[in-house]
C-alpha cells in the first residue's frame, strides 16, 4: 500500500475498539514494504502508541517481513539500547527468532557479531539457533540453485 494507506490503517489500529481490531490493523502495518512507512513503523514500535505488550511482536513482524527486514534491521541494530529498555530481557529472543528468515551469508555473519556483541540474559540458545537457521537456509539454495536453474531452463 501507500502512503494515504497506511495513514487509513493506523487511525484505525489508534481507534480500535477491541484487542481484535487493533491486532488486525496493527498486522496491517507489519506488512508494508516501501522503505519510508517501515521507518514509521519501526518508529511507531518504539512510541507510547504501541502498547507494550504488542511491541516485541510488532518489531518481529517488521523484521520477518522480507521486503523491509533491510530497513529494519539496521535500524533495530541503531536502536538495541532503546529496544532493551522497552523490552524484557526474554522476549529479546522473540527478535533473535525473527532473523531466521535472513538467507544470506552477509546476513548470517551480520546477525551473528551483532548478537554475539550484544548478549541478552537467556537468549544464547535463541541466538545460536537463529544462525543455524539461517546457515541451513543458506546451505538449501546453494544445493538447490543449480537444479531449480535446470528445470526453470527445461520448461522454456
Amino acid at each position: 500500500g501507500d502512503a494515504a494507506f497506511y495513514e487509513e490503517v493506523l487511525a484505525k489500529a489508534l481507534k480500535a475498539k477491541s484487542p481484535e481490531e487493533y491486532r488486525m490493523y496493527l498486522g496491517a502495518l507489519e506488512s508494508f514494504g516501501d522503505p519510508v512507512l517501515v521507518r514509521r513503523s519501526l518508529e511507531l514500535a518504539l512510541s507510547p502508541k504501541i502498547r507494550s505488550q504488542d511491541r516485541a511482536l510488532f518489531l518481529a513482524a517488521v523484521l520477518s517481513n522480507d521486503r523491509a527486514r533491510p530497513i529494519a534491521w539496521p535500524y533495530v541494530k541503531e536502536h538495541w539500547s532503546e529496544i532493551e529498555k522497552l523490552l524484557p530481557p526474554f522476549v529479546l529472543g522473540r527478535l533473535m527468532t525473527s532473523m531466521q528468515r535472513a538467507c544470506t551469508l552477509e546476513e548470517r555473519d551480520d546477525v551473528k557479531a551483532f548478537f554475539a556483541g550484544h548478549p541478552a540474559a537467556g537468549t544464547e540458545r535463541t541466538a545460536r539457533a537463529t544462525v543455524e537457521r539461517i546457515t541451513s537456509c543458506i546451505a538449501f539454495h546453494q544445493q538447490q540453485a543449480p537444479n531449480l536453474e535446470a528445470f526453470l531452463g527445461a520448461t522454456k
